[in-house]
C-alpha cells in the first residue's frame, strides 16, 4: 500500500487566509478495510539555543513553537442526517480523497515538547493569536527552523489489528503584508525620513616655505584648514520605512549644504547594506545573529554635488543609478516577530565626500558619513490580492514596492479558485530555458526549409 499527497497547483506558495487544496492517492494491492484518514496543516518553528551560564556547564536548550494546526477527518465521514461512521472498502487500484484546509488569518502560538507527536486531538496549550506568520525558514539562521507541512495518516484494519502509514510533504507559507500596496510615488510622498548631519573638512592651508628645509631641531608644522561644508543627509523610504523582498530598492537620497564654502564638494563613494538581526529566546537563553547583505558598493565616482560658494541651503539629489536595479536579496526574509524568534533589519548607508579646491587644485581628505536606520522588509503579498481578478495581479505586481525582480521560477501572477470556491495562491512556473546553438541551427534550418516550401507552394 501507498499514500501520496498531490496539490491542485503544485510549486504554490500560500499566505495569510489562503486555503489548500488538493488530494490524497491511495495505492490498494489488494482489498483492505480503511478505518481513518485524517489530513493536518501544521506550521511551527524549533528553535534550539545553548546556555553558556548553566551552573552545570553548557546546556544545550530546544523549544517547540506551534502556531498552525489545522485537521481534517476525511474518513469515517460523518454527515448531518447520519450520526453512524463506518469503514470504508478499498479494492485493488487507485483512490482519491480530496482536502481542504485553510491557513488563518492570524498565528495562534503555542508552546509544545521538543518531541511531541503530530497527530493529537487538539493543542494541550493553548495560546493567544498575536505576532505575525513567521516565513518558511531552514538553514538560513543557526537555531531556528520554520516549517509548514502537510501530515496525512491512513489507518487500516484487518481482524483486530490495525496498522497506520503517514505521509508528509512540505509546504511553503510567507506572511502576507496587511498594508495595502503602493504605486510609483513621487518623492513627497516618501514619508518615512532619516537624516545625519556631517562637516566634511576643506582642502589644508599652504606650510610656510622653510618646511622643506627644516632642520631635525625645528618643530612640525602641520597642515590644517579653515573651512568645513556642513551638510545634512536626508534618506526618503516608503511609509514605515519598508522594502520588499527580492525586488528592486526604492528610495530617495538627498544632500542639502548647510553653509557656504570656497571649495567645490564631491562625492567619491557609496555603499548600502541590510543588516539583518535575529533575536532567539529559548527559556534563559538569548542570542542575537547578524548577517549583512551588500545592496550596492561603488567607488572613484568624482560627482560633482556642490560649487564653491554655493547658496545657503543649496539642495542636490543623488542620482538613484547608483542602487538602480539592485534588489532586496532572495535571502533577505521578511520582517517578522514570532513566538521566541524576532527578525529585524537596518539599512546602512555609507558615502565618501571630499572637498576640492578651486584653482588651487587642492583637495581634502575622503571623509566616510554613515547614515544607518531601521526598516521594514515586506514580503510583497497583500491580504487583498485574493480578491484581484485574474490577469490584472501582473501589471499592478511590478509597481508595489519597486519593481519585481524575475526570479529562477517566475509567478504568473494568477490566482486560481479552487472548487468549493475559496481563492487559491500565486502558481509559480519554471521559465523556459533559451535553445542550445545547435537547437537553434536546427530551428533556422527549419524555418528556411518551411518558407522555401511555402514559396514553392505559392508559385506552382
Amino acid at each position: 500500500m501507498d499514500v501520496s499527497i498531490q496539490f491542485d497547483y503544485p510549486n504554490t506558495t500560500f499566505t495569510n487566509g489562503d486555503t489548500v487544496h488538493g488530494k490524497i492517492v491511495v495505492y490498494s494491492p489488494n482489498n483492505i478495510t480503511l478505518s481513518k484518514l485524517t489530513v493536518c496543516l501544521t506550521g511551527e518553528s524549533v528553535l534550539g539555543l545553548t546556555d553558556t551560564n548553566g551552573i552545570l556547564g553548557n546546556w544545550k536548550q530546544q523549544e517547540k513553537h506551534r502556531f498552525i494546526y489545522e485537521r481534517q477527518v476525511i474518513v469515517p465521514h460523518q454527515t448531518a442526517e447520519s450520526q453512524h461512521r463506518e469503514n470504508i472498502k478499498l479494492d485493488f487500484g487507485y483512490h482519491s480523497f480530496w482536502f481542504s484546509l485553510k491557513i488563518p488569518d492570524s498565528p495562534d502560538c503555542c508552546s509544545c515538547p521538543p518531541n511531541s507527536p503530530v497527530f493529537q486531538s487538539g493543542i494541550e496549550k493553548q495560546g493567544s493569536r498575536s505576532g505575525d506568520f513567521p516565513p518558511s525558514m531552514k538553514n538560513l539562521v543557526e537555531g531556528v527552523d520554520v516549517s509548514y507541512r502537510i501530515d496525512v495518516a491512513l489507518t487500516t484494519q484487518r481482524s483486530v489489528f490495525k496498522s497506520t502509514l503517514t505521509k508528509t510533504i512540505p509546504i511553503t507559507v510567507w506572511p502576507a503584508d496587511p498594508q495595502l500596496p503602493l504605486g510609483l510615488l513621487p518623492a513627497s510622498e516618501f514619508l518615512s525620513v532619516d537624516s545625519t548631519t556631517a562637516k566634511i573638512l576643506g582642502p589644508p592651508t599652504s606650510l610656510p616655505p622653510n618646511t622643506t628645509s627644516r632642520t631635525p631641531q625645528d618643530p612640525y608644522l602641520i597642515s590644517s584648514t579653515h573651512e568645513t561644508a556642513d551638510l545634512l543627509i536626508t534618506a526618503h523610504f516608503l511609509p514605515d520605512f519598508t522594502l520588499t523582498h527580492n525586488r528592486h530598492v526604492v528610495m530617495h537620497l538627498d544632500v542639502t549644504q548647510l553653509n557656504s564654502t570656497s571649495h567645490d564638494l564631491y562625492l567619491q563613494s557609496f555603499q548600502m547594506l541590510i543588516l539583518g538581526y535575529t533575536d532567539i529566546r529559548v527559556g534563559t537563553a538569548t542570542r542575537t545573529d547578524l548577517s549583512c547583505w551588500t545592496v550596492a558598493s561603488r567607488s572613484n565616482l568624482e560627482r560633482k554635488l556642490f560649487s564653491a560658494h554655493a547658496e545657503l541651503g543649496s539642495d542636490c539629489h543623488i542620482d538613484s543609478d547608483l542602487w538602480e536595479g539592485k534588489n532586496v536579496d532572495v535571502a533577505v526574509v521578511p520582517s517578522f516577530e514570532a513566538c521566541g524568534v524576532v527578525r529585524k533589519y537596518e539599512v546602512e548607508i555609507l558615502m565618501g565626500f571630499q572637498c576640492k579646491g578651486g584653482a588651487t587644485h587642492k583637495v581634502g581628505r575622503v571623509l566616510f558619513v554613515q547614515l544607518r536606520t531601521p526598516v521594514r522588509i515586506s514580503s510583497g503579498l497583500y491580504v487583498h490580492q485574493r480578491a484581484s481578478l485574474r490577469g490584472h495581479a501582473e501589471t499592478r505586481d511590478s509597481y508595489v514596492g519597486g519593481e519585481v525582480v524575475v526570479p529562477s521560477y517566475v509567478a504568473n501572477g494568477l490566482r486560481y479558485t479552487g472548487r468549493d470556491g475559496c481563492d487559491g495562491c500565486v502558481v509559480g512556473e519554471m521559465q523556459q530555458l533559451p535553445p542550445t546553438y545547435d537547437e537553434a541551427v536546427r530551428i533556422g534550418i527549419d524555418r528556411d526549409f518551411e518558407d522555401e516550401k511555402r514559396k514553392y507552394v505559392e508559385g506552382a
